[in-house]
């Protein structure tokens, strides 16, 4: 079992912009993953608003195509839109097709993570180690859902092994993840095939490349859950994957040294 997503926090707009071409560009201040949710007005029933995310802006402030919109059609009384069943990672959202100006009060960023606990807190004199402890909490909250980690909540949204494997330490240090972790192992396991190969993502979507240090989150990943909260049920109930997986791999090797495969 792992707990559920949630809704973290809840962003107002930090600016809103008309655009010379009539759109409205929105910035919240930060990156969050989630939803966007908009209220609008003075729509007729079949007019179309086109909404466009990205994480960037170029100089000129314009967002960086990243592919991420939705189309909301109107039904032209207490338009309300709320996209819950795809998300989004973003700061900032390009708004075509409204009619009325949207208010700080009529759009809001919903920040959505699995619901780990927080563990650790850290607070020291240098502001610059504070920030530094405060960003790579909050992307590991953006990269977080679902019940596994992603590698980045907008372009490939996978749930890649060697970025898992890089942040394990990290993020099992800092909160209470062994939940997530069990059900991210549990999805690994899912995938192995006979023989003991394995993607490099997991849940597997069939996608993405990678090296040993990618599909080796099948060792590493229950061995640490245990060295960091002295859980020992998922070593014992993936220890036969484990092997397997090893097995698979020395196959592999010729004096030492891994053949590519």
């Amino acid at each position: 079992m792992v707990e559920s997503d949630c809704i973290d926090e809840r962003l107002s707009a930090k600016t809103i912009v008309k655009r010379e071409n009539g759109d409205w560009q929105l910035d919240f201040g930060k990156v969050i993953t989630g939803w966007f949710e908009l209220r609008m007005r003075g729509l007729e029933a079949g007019d179309r608003v086109v909404i466009e995310y990205s994480d960037e802006v170029d100089s000129d402030g314009n967002l960086l195509e990243q592919k991420q919109f939705d189309t909301y059609i109107a039904r032209g009384e207490e338009d309300k839109f709320c996209n819950k069943f795809n998300h989004h990672a973003f700061r900032h959202v390009r708004i075509s097709g409204l009619k009325d100006t949207p208010t700080a009060e009529d759009a809001h960023a919903l920040m959505i993570h699995t619901r780990y606990s927080d563990d650790v807190e850290f607070v020291c004199s240098d502001e610059d180690l504070n920030a530094i402890h405060d960003m790579i909490e909050h992307t590991m909250r953006c990269l977080a859902y679902n019940g596994y980690m992603v590698d980045c909540p907008h372009l490939e949204r996978a749930g890649y092994g060697g970025d898992g494997n890089s942040s394990t330490q990290i993020l099992q240090t800092m909160c209470g993840t062994a939940p997530l972790f069990r059900n991210w192992i549990q999805s690994w396991a899912d995938a192995m095939r006979e023989g003991g190969s394995l993607p490099h993502v997991a849940p597997n979507a069939g996608a993405g490349g990678g090296g040993p240090y990618w599909c080796g989150f099948m060792v590493m990943a229950p061995w640490y859950t245990y060295l960091n909260y002295r859980d020992l049920t998922v070593v014992e109930r993936y220890y036969a994957h484990m092997k397997e997986w090893l097995g698979y791999a020395e196959k592999h090797f010729k004096d030492g040294l891994k053949e590519r495969w």
